[in-house]
């Protein structure tokens, strides 16, 4: 048969365990936040582009798409001839 005091330590530990669990939980680092080398390159490049004024927003975008449909293989490619579309922070190959 277990004592009360027992249960009381038993308890007690519980308690710290869980205080110290949630210490963790606020220190631990999001993984979904850590980049891989090719996506900080591609954050680079991307805000080299923004910095040169060669973004291009989504809403303006959709509107050329829905003048012209042949837009994108006309005027978005990068210097290698890869058909790239940079939308703020982005880069998508298609």
């Amino acid at each position: 048969m277990v004592t009360r005091e027992f249960e009381i330590k038993v308890f007690n530990e519980l308690d710290y365990i869980k205080k110290q669990l949630g210490e963790i939980r606020e220190r631990m680092v999001d993984v979904d936040s850590i980049l891989t080398e090719e996506e900080k390159e591609l954050v680079e490049r991307s805000f080299e582009n923004e910095a040169g004024d060669r973004l291009l927003n989504l809403k303006d975008l959709d509107t050329m798409l829905a003048e012209d449909k042949g837009f994108l293989n006309r005027n978005l490619k990068n210097e290698t001839g890869d058909k790239l579309l940079n939308l703020k922070g982005s880069f998508r190959k298609f």
